[in-house]
């Protein structure tokens, strides 16, 4: 029970780890559509700009609640 328990932890963290790597590559791709300029419609630049400000700030603290929790 308890290996089972410890394989679980660690896909957890895997995921975790994942969905931290995912964050950062939106961020990136957000941060090119708002460099784009004109070529994208306003409003997808204006998402795209929130999210290319939020996304890191997001995943460092998802990356504190990794480094805590596992």
């Amino acid at each position: 029970v308890e290996r089972l328990q410890a394989e679980a932890r660690m896909l957890a963290r895997e995921e975790a780890e994942r969905l931290d790597r995912g964050m950062m590559d939106m961020a990136a791709l957000a941060a090119e559509i708002v460099a784009g300029g004109e070529v994208y419609p306003a409003g997808v630049r204006e998402l795209a700009s929130r999210l290319a400000a939020d996304l890191p700030q997001k995943a460092q603290g998802l990356r504190s609640l990794i480094s805590r929790s596992f």
